[in-house]
């Protein structure tokens, strides 16, 4: 019983921690971005027109093309070392 509650108290510590970093790493670059964002579109449009959660926006496709982008290149090396097998 005492090491399952431990196991048990130590799995949730471990997923809250990992959990609080994630949402702080998101929040750092979320507003690192919004004011990139917000100086791009006042140069382009010309006006100081800004649409509140384009960072978030940005965070979420540089995230989805790195994850394409990594497991294409996770999947290249596995082709590579199947082939090279046979």
């Amino acid at each position: 019983m005492k090491k399952h509650l431990k196991r048990t108290f130590l799995t949730g510590l471990f997923i809250l921690i990992l959990l609080v970093v994630a949402i702080y790493i998101i929040y750092t670059v979320v507003i690192s971005i919004s004011p990139v964002i917000r100086n791009l579109m006042s140069d382009i449009t010309g006006t100081g027109i800004y649409i509140p959660g384009t960072g978030f926006i940005l965070f979420i496709i540089i995230t989805c093309l790195t994850g394409v982008l990594a497991s294409k290149r996770i999947e290249m090396k596995w082709k590579e070392k199947k082939s090279s097998t046979f």
